[in-house]
């Protein structure tokens, strides 16, 4: 089972979900980030380290409370983000035009009460939260119609925002997948010819670990890892001596990068030609 360190999203279905009462936001494009006060520093949702300028360590000195938000450049900027904290000792310079963007904290209460502790902590400790310093709170919406939420999504996309979050105000933190956290965002498919293959590790050895492929309609390579059942993985590894472009598969992401390679691709399934 996987281990959480924080609240991660299930996906919104305008037709199965009722979010009436519950808050929005826009879903950010950029990095997941977690102050933790007694290690004093920033990690990952996987808690992983993530480095920031000496600066921003001497600035969150004080905050004693665990915040929960995203290192964020700007809508479409998720690659310059990662980018940024990818840097193993960032310098001011590198991380200029990043921000904390805070949307929770990891205590007790409901969503806002939780949102108010966190924004008490960063003021009492001299953060400017009109959007102008390093840090700043994202705004949440009361949802009161589905029409008025799907309104506000266009708004989002046309403006090139990644997607929109709903969040169930009255629940409490949660680490783990939760439907009291949704995230609606469109998704991309496409089709891919399987050139190769990576060996699995761990409890996949002995089977594929990630298809090697190359979109159809880009050429772009890239590599399907997720998505695979336990059968497809031994499939494709008694199919790998035959694997020489006759292969297709099927695929989804979120969306594709500045170098037009899927991000975050799922496997789909074989495509057949149909």
């Amino acid at each position: 089972m996987a281990e959480y360190h924080c609240t991660l999203a299930k996906k919104f279905n305008p037709d199965k979900h009722d979010v009436r009462g519950w808050v929005c936001s826009e879903k950010l494009d950029g990095v997941r980030a977690l102050w933790c006060p007694t290690r004093r520093g920033f990690f990952s949702r996987s808690n992983k380290p993530l480095n920031v300028p000496t600066a921003w360590l001497d600035r969150f000195e004080t905050i004693e409370v665990r915040l929960d938000g995203e290192f964020f450049m700007g809508r479409g900027r998720f690659q310059d983000t990662v980018s940024a904290v990818r840097k193993k000792a960032p310098t001011d310079e590198q991380f200029d035009g990043v921000q904390f963007v805070v949307f929770d904290c990891i205590t007790e209460g409901n969503h806002n009460q939780r949102l108010a502790t966190a924004i008490a902590s960063l003021v009492d400790s001299g953060f400017n939260m009109d959007g102008t310093d390093i840090v700043w709170a994202l705004k949440h919406y009361d949802v009161q119609t589905i029409e008025g939420a799907q309104g506000m999504y266009r708004t989002i996309l046309e403006k090139g925002g990644e997607g929109m979050m709903f969040r169930n105000p009255a629940a409490g933190y949660e680490m783990k997948r939760t439907g009291n956290l949704l995230k609606w965002k469109d998704e991309i498919d496409g089709i891919a010819t399987v050139v190769g293959f990576d060996p699995g590790l761990g409890k996949h050895e002995g089977r594929v670990g990630a298809l090697v492929c190359t979109c159809d309609e880009t050429h772009a390579c890239f590599r399907v890892g997720t998505g695979l059942s336990d059968a497809e993985r031994e499939w494709w590894q008694n199919a790998a001596p035959c694997i020489d472009g006759r292969h297709k598969i099927r695929w989804r992401a979120m969306e594709r990068t500045n170098d037009n390679i899927p991000r975050h691709p799922v496997y789909a399934g074989l495509y057949n030609g149909e």
